[in-house]
Order: structure tokens, then sequence, then C-alpha cells
């Protein structure tokens, strides 16, 4: 991205900023290597949603439209996906891409994504940055029991165990010596 993209999706997509998380460790003399290669390629505001260290110390290279691969993508990335290393840790789960270059791609979102940003303003980034892109966002479905299937729920980090709807508020009514409630 260039710096007036770097800013557009700052501006528009305020975030948790995780310029501190989900970085690939160096030694001090790496860490100075890398500090140097960050300022000289403009890279440095990438830091708070990729682990630029960890690009940088795989020897990896950009696109033609300047992005990196999925493997360093932290979990407040716009398109952070199963592909990532960060993918699976501390409970984040991506989202997924299938297509090619010849046919296009596509982009499902995963429930970390929603914990960053909502379907607007996951098309809004696709619009302006992914253009071509195509953003697969679930259909809505209901909870219970002709709605999401309990490994569904799983999926969006619900419980099917517990119950979703609120539970009847006993608070104040006389009790029976036996724990029941007197009617």
């Amino acid at each position: 991205m260039d710096p007036e993209e770097q800013q557009l999706a700052q501006d528009m997509l305020p975030l948790a900023d995780m310029t501190d998380s989900y970085n690939t460790p160096l030694t001090p003399e790496e860490e100075q290597n890398f500090q140097t290669w960050a300022k000289k390629n403009n890279k440095s505001k990438d830091l708070y949603d990729y682990d630029m260290r960890g690009f940088w110390k795989g020897g990896e290279g950009f696109n033609e439209r300047g992005h990196g691969p999925d493997t360093y993508k932290k979990p407040n990335h716009p398109t952070f996906s199963d592909q990532s290393q960060y993918h699976g840790t501390d409970g984040h789960q991506g989202g997924s891409w299938a297509g090619s270059d010849e046919k296009g791609w596509t982009f499902s979102p995963g429930p970390t994504n929603y914990d960053y940003r909502n379907e607007d303003e996951m098309k809004d980034y696709f619009k302006q940055f992914e253009p071509g892109t195509k953003l697969q966002l679930p259909k809505t479905k209901k909870l219970g029991k002709e709605g999401l299937t309990p490994e569904e729920m799983k999926g969006f980090g619900i419980n099917p165990a517990k119950p979703t709807s609120p539970q009847p508020d006993y608070t104040g009514l006389p009790v029976t010596s036996t724990g029941g409630i007197r009617g």
C-alpha cells in the first residue's frame, strides 16, 4: 500500500492497535536491521495489523499490488485469514480465500473479522482496497431450532449448550425451605 492508502485505511478503520502484539521475535541486531529496512521502505505504519518483522525475516516479497502474503496478517487486519500464522492463536479465527488469479478471488470473513468490523465496514474496505475481489458475507440465520446448527454456533463462538435467551428472574420472590418458589 502506498502512504495515501495506508492513511485512508487507518482513518476508515479505527482498530485495536496491534503494533506491539503478534510480532516475530528478533535479536537486537536483527531488530536494528529491520528498523532500517522498515524506515527505508515506509513500512512502519503497517505494523498495526501486519507482522512486518516476520515478513522481513522470512525474506518475503510484495506482489504487483504491494501486498505481502497472508502468513503475517495480524487478527485485526481486514483480511485476516486461515492462512495467517496467527489463525488459531488466542482463539482468533480468520476468514478464508477461494479462487485463483485467473478466475478471481472470494473472501469469506471468519469470526475474528467480525470482532473488528461490521459488514458495512467490510464492504467499504473491499470496495476501496480489494476491487475485483468478491466479499462473501454469510446469509443471516436465526439461532435456535431451525437456525444455526451446533457446529455453526461453535464456529461463531457461541456455546450451543448455553441459553441465548434471557432466563426468568426470581429475585425477591418468596422461597420455601426446600428452595422452591412459593406461588
